[in-house]
């Protein structure tokens, strides 16, 4: 098997996810087609990689397959042994620049 048929292969198999994705979306078991979706992206991804015109989009697509995948699973993403992620957002203004514009 050649460098070449992986990339095909990939393709193939992103094909198969985003048809599955699609059906299981009909037949509204859209929760239930995450694995796929993300499926899609990460072989979409390693597809693009066989092909000079499209290998700069690969990183893009390992981008949507992160995002999709914190889409469908949040749990996974809010909380890391006990520290809560939401605490790594910064405030722009504190309360002292409020009080200040006041």
């Amino acid at each position: 098997m050649n460098s070449k048929s992986i990339y095909y292969a990939a393709l193939v198999i992103a094909v198969i996810s985003l048809i599955t994705t699609g059906v299981w979306y009909y037949d509204g078991k859209l929760g239930q087609a995450g694995p796929f979706a993300i499926g899609f992206f990460i072989f979409l991804s390693i597809g693009f990689l066989g092909f000079p015109a499209l290998r700069r989009y690969a990183y893009t697509t390992v981008i949507l397959a992160a995002v999709t995948c914190s889409l469908y699973f949040p749990e996974y993403f809010t909380e890391w042994r006990g520290f809560k992620f939401k605490e790594l957002i910064v405030e722009k203004f504190g309360s002292d620049m409020i009080v200040l514009i006041e």
